[in-house]
């Protein structure tokens, strides 16, 4: 009893016990402006622009601010979205917080808020109610002790679960010992009033939802933060784009370039200063050198801030809200049912009768994670569960065999003998529930429609007895014990004794003996009896490699007397759980009675379009790995059936590790087909000494080149071999360059250890981990892109995935086409952020080698700060949304391109650099032709010279235009998007020059400046040439590019699918 950590008062008055005061919300009026202050300045980019505002009142170059503003805006748009989110989440608490429920006080139940539930307290729960806390079953008002439970919103799992009480009475006092809170889901043991132990299967969890006719009476164990649903709700492992972190890297160098200078140029500065200090017109400077050198620092640690963008982090939120936007709301990602209704109604109504069954991600393509959505276009590799995952999870009964090799077809009805019926119908806990079977598994369900098929049907199961109609007689059957599936056993055992009548089959039971039924994976079910069981091997065999699923039954004749005793001890240790040797050695001693009377095999169809699908990756050029806990010879049938191995490939197959192997004898067994093994011997060693380093390998190293396509087949056991022999690396170092691996018997730490080495053996990887069902959540939690298939394993798989999808055949147009067009929409906005902000200080450095380095800024401020929030900003997002390569249909139907384009990537040091060396020539070409043209003759309408601030106006509309061709000339396609992104961006700019023009609000640069350029045609017409010049190179490029040497992405572009 003491190894457990927590005790509980039960209906005991007590004001410090935890309440169940449900709060998600991550501030109050309080402490909003402090928390979202300090969580915003952990982020170094918040602390250099704030840095770069505070200097702007130190020394002044610009006018403040035009630096304070943008920070204003930024910390703005992630406030209003911090508060609407917190406001979302406020509200649903209160809605949970509300609920009513009936707690026992002071000898009476009361109606109770569920925020003021408390630890210990005795609830009284009845039909459709939600469970507000974790609680623990005491007794129901039947004589059942049984309790049907719906955990859909815990699972996703639409088929009830069972629960037991303790049947107990409310003591005063009592207690409850109990475990500290976990997140474990299928753990929970404990305790009850110092001598009844309990465990999961008599507890009811937050979320559950009562689906019983009785009243039942249960004590709250654990309330808000502590109860299993909320400590699940941890956040989960923080992922990065592999393009965000690019992004990065360029921002770093742009940092060290913009450091760099602003020590460098300050030296230039002091020169000037020394060579101009005697020149009538030069202006006051401080006398000291080290007093100019410090305050040029500074003027240039503000001039070049604008190296790193701040519209530009501004944008990518902005831009990533609308991909996410885009991509849910993608009609082509429904499923059939959400598509069947959007045809016929035009709509999707989720208040729909049979819609609102459905959880959202049920429906169509969920974004959970919006920065991982820009990895789809880079994945290299994908993992991929089996069942319900490629395959539909939609179980049917196709064929049975005996142990003297009679197969007999279901399908064609063809007669089978009677004890089949009685095992397929017998060995199971299903219920019926409102007219409906339900079951703790799709096997048992595919079972008992084979039984009923042979006229065997459930009438009514209670907790002990159950009852069934044969041949138009009623048979009923006493329930002794149960001893249910679990993962780690892969088997369950039903002990029954049939009551007054005598129907059961000989083979079964004889008049009045109990017996055991037990069934499960066939290795665990034959190794319990005794027997040659060669041919029943044989014919399991053949059904697996057909892609059917296969079970074992088996049979046990019991003595009364053995039973009853066995009976007798087995309630009293239940509820110490599987994992006990006691309770293992018990149940031990009835299953080593049973001998196999009957093999199962199970079809489940394959996903629809998962052919296709799978072509299309591997035609991309994408590794394709299945990671299954399901039987060699399955998984390989499943995998030739889908196409993922195809007749010509060479299967290597480690399945038969020995102590005595060594990498030179895995070698020759992998390899013996090939003719310089003494080559790959040398890659192999450079490769075991970088892999047991256990860090992380930067880049395919050491990697041969195969001379043939071999897929590898692998199982867990095998793998752990390979591990305790030290050789695991000889596996990761040959599935490099594999087609696909299957790896089967796999344990979902094994899944996940395996997508974790993979990544490590190589960074430059971007790995996808496809699953639907709880196991596959550790691999899908380590992977780059984590997938969620909404299938019938219920909804762990979606709750912990980056995205989630109806189908796997989604897949294909999320990595091709989706992924594909958010990559580019993502680079060309990164590209064209960095190059826009890099003319401004490239600009100002130009011009400093005209005013003696004394460092003015060259714009005036309204303009700047324009620029950089909004004339060069929303336009371009605007017109992003759009933005597309290659038409859908040709990247479907060609899936190689994805290939030619992903060695492609961006944003690159090259795509970015070369447009940062386009927009020096640009800042030179600007800063050139308007000093020549405002210096020597620039004449207004007045016949005065243009002065500076009419330069100012100049360069800054030749800026905008320059920039917004740079833009445009990089798109393929345009819209009607595009034209309204150009019109928006001159429309801005007008209105800010006119504003200037008569507002001294940031100043008297601007004022008059556009009266006098507005009607002289010298302007307009220099204005083109200078637009014209700067633009030369980039349309050169251009043209180079698409008609010379045009890219796979060129080439496509014009071709057209009949």
């Amino acid at each position: 009893m003491s190894s457990y950590e927590k005790l509980i008062e039960l209906n005991v008055a007590n004001k410090k016990a935890p309440k169940n005061k449900i709060v998600t919300t991550k501030y109050n009026i309080i402490t909003f402006l402090p928390k979202f202050l300090c969580y915003q300045y952990m982020q170094p980019s918040n602390i250099y622009y704030l840095l770069n505002a505070v200097a702007g009142f130190i020394v002044y170059v610009v006018a403040p601010m035009s630096n304070v503003l943008p920070i204003i805006f930024v910390l703005f748009v992630s406030a209003v979205r911090e508060i609407i989110e917190d406001v979302n989440r406020y509200h649903q608490d209160n809605i949970q917080n509300n609920y009513q429920y009936r707690i026992l006080r002071g000898g009476q139940y009361l109606l109770t808020k569920s925020k003021d539930i408390q630890q210990g307290d005795i609830i009284n729960l009845s039909f459709n109610q939600e469970v507000p806390a974790d609680c623990l079953l005491l007794n129901v008002n039947d004589t059942s002790n049984v309790l049907f439970v719906s955990t859909v919103q815990l699972d996703g799992e639409s088929n009830l679960k069972r629960k037991y009480t303790l049947n107990q009475a409310i003591n005063n006092p009592a207690n409850v010992q109990v475990d500290l809170p976990s997140s474990d889901m299928a753990t929970f043991n404990g305790v009850y009033n110092n001598s009844i132990e309990f465990n999961i299967q008599n507890v009811i969890l937050k979320g559950m939802k009562i689906k019983s006719q009785s009243q039942l009476v249960a004590a709250v164990i654990y309330t808000a933060k502590q109860t299993k649903i909320m400590v699940s709700q941890s956040k989960p492992r923080q992922k990065q784009s592999k393009q965000s972190q690019r992004m990065i890297k360029i921002i770093m160098i742009q940092a060290l370039i913009s450091i760099i200078l602003m020590f460098v140029l300050p030296f230039l500065s002091i020169v000037g200063f020394q060579l101009s200090k005697n020149e009538p017109y030069f202006a006051a400077e401080p006398t000291s050198l080290t007093a100019i050198y410090i305050q040029k620092c500074i003027i240039y640690f503000i001039v070049l801030a604008y190296f790193l963008p701040i519209s530009l982090f501004v944008a990518i939120e902005v831009i990533r809200m609308l991909m996410t936007y885009q991509f849910n709301l993608d009609r082509n990602y429904l499923s059939k049912e959400a598509k069947l209704y959007f045809q016929e109604h035009g709509k999707l109504d989720i208040s729909n009768e049979e819609l609102g069954k459905l959880n959202k991600v049920q429906l169509s393509a969920t974004v959970k994670n919006s920065a991982v959505i820009e990895n789809l276009f880079e994945v290299d590799v994908i993992f991929s569960d089996k069942t319900g995952t490629l395959t539909r999870n939609d179980m049917k009964l196709v064929q049975t065999c005996d142990m003297n090799n009679n197969i007999f077809d279901i399908t064609t009805n063809e007669k089978i003998p009677e004890v089949q019926i009685f095992l397929l119908g017998l060995c199971n806990t299903l219920y019926q529930f409102e007219n409906d079977i339900q079951g703790e598994s799709l096997d048992e369900i595919a079972f008992y429609k084979g039984a009923l098929q042979y006229g065997m049907q459930l009438i009514q199961r209670y907790a002990d007895q159950v009852i069934y109609q044969y041949k138009g007689q009623e048979i009923i059957y006493q329930i002794l014990a149960i001893v249910p599936f679990s993962s780690d056993r892969k088997r369950m055992s039903i002990i029954l004794k049939e009551v007054n009548t005598c129907f059961t089959p000989v083979e079964i039971s004889s008049p009045n003996q109990p017996f055991v039924l037990t069934k499960g994976a066939d290795n665990e079910i034959l190794n319990l009896c005794t027997g040659n069981f060669t041919s029943a091997q044989f014919n399991i065999l053949q059904f697996s490699q057909n892609g059917l699923r296969t079970l074992v039954f088996g049979v046990g004749k019991l003595d009364d007397d053995f039973i009853v005793n066995w009976v007798s001890r087995f309630k009293d240790i239940v509820n110490l759980g599987e994992h006990n040797h006691i309770y293992q050695q018990h149940v031990h001693l009835v299953e080593t009675l049973i001998i196999p009377l009957l093999i199962t095999a199970v079809e489940d169809q394959l996903q629809d379009n998962l052919n296709d699908t799978l072509k299309s990756f591997q035609e991309a050029q994408i590794q394709l790995w299945m990671l299954t806990g399901d039987k060699n010879e399955t998984a390989l049938a499943i995998a030739q059936t889908s196409g993922m191995i195809s007749n010509s490939d060479i299967v290597i197959q480690l399945t038969d590790i020995t102590d005595q192997d060594s990498d030179d004898s895995l070698l020759l067994k992998i390899f013996n087909n090939l003719k310089d093994v003494k080559e790959i011997r040398k890659l192999l060693n450079n490769f075991k000494k970088q892999y047991y380093i256990r860090k992380p390998i930067r880049n395919k190293v050491n990697c041969f080149k195969s001379e043939i396509n071999y897929s590898i087949l692998i199982d867990g056991y095998n793998i752990k071999k390979l591990q305790d022999l030290g050789l695991i690396h000889v596996f990761f170092f040959i599935a490099q360059q594999a087609k696909t691996i299957i790896a089967c018997r796999l344990t979902p730490a094994q899944k996940a250890f395996i997508v974790q080495e993979t990544k490590r053996v190589n960074t430059t990887l971007t790995t996808m981990a496809v699953g639907d069902g709880n196991n596959d959540v550790p691999m899908i939690i380590q992977a780059d892109v984590g997938v969620g298939i909404a299938g019938k394993e219920g909804l762990f798989a979606c709750n912990n995935a980056d995205i989630t999808f109806t189908e796997f055949s989604h897949l294909k147009r999320a990595i091709l086409v989706n992924g594909r067009y958010n990559h580019i929409r993502f680079s060309e906005l990164i590209d064209y952020n960095i190059y826009r902000n890099s003319i401004i200080p490239c600009i100002t450095i130009v011009y400093s080698f005209y005013d003696k380095f004394s460092v003015n800024i060259f714009f005036d401020s309204l303009l700047l700060l324009l620029y950089n929030l909004a004339i060069q900003n929303f336009p371009i997002l605007f017109q992003s949304i759009t933005v597309k390569d290659i038409q859908e249909d040709v990247l479907l139907n060609i899936p190689c391109l994805y290939r030619l384009s992903r060695d492609k990537q961006r944003a690159s040091f090259k795509s970015v650099y070369l447009r940062v060396a386009i927009g020096i020539y640009q800042s030179i070409i600007i800063v050139l032709v308007t000093r020549f043209t405002f210096g020597y003759g620039m004449i207004t309408q007045s016949g005065q010279n243009g002065d500076f601030n009419c330069a100012l106006q100049f360069a800054f509309v030749s800026l905008i235009a320059i920039t917004t061709i740079e833009y445009f000339l990089y798109n393929n396609f345009y819209t009607y998007f595009s034209l309204a992104a150009v019109l928006l961006i001159f429309i801005l700019t007008g209105l800010a020059m006119i504003f200037g023009n008569y507002s001294t609000l940031f100043g008297i640069t601007q004022v008059a400046s556009v009266v006098l350029l507005q009607n002289n045609m010298q302007f307009y017409l220099v204005f083109f040439c200078t637009t014209l010049i700067s633009s030369i190179p980039s349309i050169l490029l251009v043209l180079l590019t698409r008609y010379y040497f045009p890219t796979s992405t060129d080439l496509a572009r014009s071709y057209k699918i009949e």
